[in-house]
Order: structure tokens, then C-alpha cells, then sequence
């Protein structure tokens, strides 16, 4: 793997939590099948992929400075 990402863009990382995330609410009484739990994670990353887009966006609309090139031009 040469290619990183952050660990918010993994679906591994995700899952994890949301697999987690359902252990626990197991343990207090609550069932969430793996079906819901699959449901969760595309909803979540869909959720951290628009977040990010649009803070990108924002960002770029409010910054001060020009993007230049890797030559400098």
C-alpha cells in the first residue's frame, strides 16, 4: 500500500466502530442486526464524504490566497 488516506475514509475503520458501537448497545439491551449494521457504515461514510467535500468547499471559497502550480507559475 503506497496510497494513504485518512482513517475517517476507511470503510475497515467504519465498520470497526460501528461494529463496536452495536456491541455495546448489545450489552445495554439493543439488537442491531448485520444488515443495519452494513446500512450504518455506507450512511456514515456517504455522511464523512459530503462533510468533507463541503468544508473543502468552503474553505477554498474563503481562502485569501491564489493556488499556484508546482512550477510557480
Amino acid at each position: 500500500m503506497e496510497e494513504s488516506k485518512q482513517w475517517y475514509e476507511s470503510k475497515g475503520v467504519l465498520s470497526s466502530l460501528v461494529i463496536i458501537a452495536a456491541s455495546v448497545a448489545g450489552m445495554a439491551g439493543y439488537v442491531i442486526d448485520e444488515k443495519a449494521q452494513a446500512e450504518i457504515v455506507e450512511f456514515v461514510f456517504m455522511a464523512v464524504t459530503a462533510i468533507g467535500g463541503a468544508i473543502s468547499l468552503y474553505c477554498r471559497i474563503k481562502a485569501t490566497k491564489v493556488i499556484r502550480t508546482a512550477k510557480g507559475e
